[in-house]
């Protein structure tokens, strides 16, 4: 009976659950470094961290799109992901043997490295599955394998909470490059479906920066929603550094951080989780596109007004937790189904441009005005928190009239359109 629930092919059970689970243990392992990373940091730092990130991550992309644009995943996946390994066990002798003032510069590269760490891990797996996965296959099954990585980030978040009291924040690095190593000999057991056809499909898709630029400009709907993520970044950079205050103010010891950040990040996932299986899919098809976009802007800005008023770790964690599944429930899938109704070509071509420049342009830019407003208007974390909330009512107004028009394009779509598998979340 799996299979046909499942919707599963003869012969393709057992590449499923080693894609489900390379894709599980992966994301477990990012969501068990990112409270590590986050326990290392203040507030005051990240706009400078968020500087060396866009920087790196630019210099990552170029040569990450030079590398696919010339081999398949599976030439450079392994010394890929060995390499990431070695960095982990050089960043646990560091941290191990190194006085303190060491361990503040090894703890700002790991901030770095850990960012960079997740932009190419996960470009490089959906680029293997699509290496291992025809088109009409990962239609049937990518959500399917999705699942894995959203049961994977739970699992990792439950993971350090849980042990970061008993083995240490150190000793979790060493756990991250177990995970990493499993996640190769999952990938080993794909590569007699791996198909040797020149470069990958998200690499022949792959278009330049300011060609991405112009195709956005040129579409509404994609100019619309390039607006709508810079909102959404903006938003997510001010949550962020609210929880970095929040969460620093409960004490000095580093474990201690770790493990509240990891129980934020388990509150997260599984409120979403929960969402998505019950709540989503039986009343998505049901909602005007306007609503799904909707719901995320009123959400953040009675969460801001809140932890405005409240700025204490337990509301954090609710704020924090509605608002990332009010992203993935409802305004993930309606940002997507904006992605199906342009052209494939405009879609890869703006791609790129809503990766870099939306995306970590919009983090970058949220880290600054955050320190802007502090330092030129004097304001606490209450005040900043409480700036967020006209600023959501504006990111509403907009996701209605994004909305509008996505459901105008919609409603004049023909019966045999078909939507495209969803591209992966940067």
């Amino acid at each position: 009976m799996l299979p046909r629930l499942l919707d599963l092919r003869p012969g393709e059970g057992p590449a499923v659950a080693w894609s489900f689970l390379f894709f599980f243990l992966l994301m477990a392992c990012w969501f068990g470094l990112r409270p590590l990373r986050d326990a290392l940091v203040r507030s005051e730092e990240i706009q400078w961290l968020w500087t060396g990130t866009f920087l790196a991550s630019l210099a990552a992309s170029l040569a990450f799109a030079g590398l696919i644009g010339r081999h398949r995943a599976r030439v450079f996946l392994p010394w890929t992901w060995r390499f990431f390994g070695l960095c982990l066990l050089l960043f646990y002798a560091a941290a191990t043997g190194l006085g303190e003032t060491g361990l503040l510069w090894t703890g700002r590269v790991f901030y770095i490295w850990a960012s960079v760490f997740n932009l190419f891990a996960i470009s490089l797996f959906w680029s293997w599955m699509a290496d291992v996965w025809r088109p009409g296959e990962g239609r049937r099954l990518y959500g399917l394998i999705g699942l894995g990585g959203t049961l994977g980030a739970l699992a990792g978040s439950a993971a350090t909470a849980l042990l970061v009291e008993v083995l240490g924040a150190d000793r979790l690095l060493l756990v991250a490059v177990a995970l990493l190593e499993a996640a190769l000999f999952c990938a080993r057991r794909l590569r007699p479906r791996v198909r040797d056809e020149g470069p990958s499909a998200p690499a022949r898709g792959r278009a330049g920066f300011l060609e991405g630029l112009r195709e956005t400009l040129r579409q509404p709907a994609l100019l619309g929603l390039a607006g709508y993520l810079l909102f959404l970044t903006l938003a997510a950079a001010f949550l962020y550094r609210g929880k970095i205050e929040i969460v620093h103010a409960l004490g000095e010891d580093r474990d201690l951080r770790t493990g509240a950040f990891a129980w934020v990040q388990t509150a997260e996932q599984a409120a979403t989780i929960l969402v998505q299986a019950f709540v989503t899919s039986r009343i998505l098809g049901r909602l005007p596109v306007a609503v799904c976009l909707g719901i995320l802007p009123v959400t953040a800005g009675l969460g801001f007004a809140l932890l405005a008023r409240w700025p204490g770790y337990g509301l954090l964690v609710l704020a924090s937790s509605a608002v990332n599944l009010s992203k993935y429930a409802f305004s993930r899938p309606g940002r997507e189904l904006i992605f199906t109704l342009v052209g494939p070509v405009a879609r890869y071509k703006s791609k790129n441009f809503l990766d870099l420049a939306v995306y970590r342009g919009g983090d970058l830019l949220g880290a600054w005005v955050w320190t802007a407003l502090a330092a030129g208007f004097g304001l606490g974390l209450g005040g900043l928190l409480a700036a967020m909330v006209p600023f959501s009512l504006v990111w509403a107004g907009l996701s209605l009239r994004l909305g509008g028009h996505a459901q105008r394009l919609l409603d004049g779509r023909s019966p045999e359109a078909r939507p495209v598998p969803p591209d992966e979340e940067p």
